[in-house]
């Protein structure tokens, strides 16, 4: 085969398996990010962050929200769901920037492969 052809598909090769780990990692993110209390079932995201923070600096430490299916939840503890959510988010957040930067680091498919 071509010379100039066998580098473009092992390029192509590579770039599948570097957007494959990232499209991986994404997903792995979004499943981390989902958290089941009190029977329901809520999206960690900058939004519930907000609305909770609001809640707590306002002095409401009892609310009914609703979940990521729309249905009402009563939350008794504003103050720990709060930390317990953004605990989470930092948490995912940070080891999900870790995984991108290896990832972005990766210069061949042996080495995106062995990201765990």
């Amino acid at each position: 085969m071509n010379e100039r052809l066998e580098k473009a598909l092992e390029f192509a090769n590579y770039r599948q398996t570097l957007n494959t780990q990232l499209h991986k990692s994404k997903i792995k993110t979004d499943g981390l990010l989902i958290l089941a209390k009190n029977g329901g079932t809520f999206y960690i995201n900058q939004e519930l962050i907000c609305f909770l923070d609001y809640l707590n600096r306002t002095g409401i430490s009892k609310a009914t929200i609703f979940d990521r299916n729309k249905l009402p939840v009563e939350i008794s503890d504003i103050p720990s769901f709060l930390k317990e959510v953004t605990t989470r988010y930092f948490e995912v957040s940070n080891d999900f920037l870790k995984e991108y930067q290896i990832i972005k680091k990766a210069r061949n498919i042996k080495s995106i492969m062995e990201i765990e």
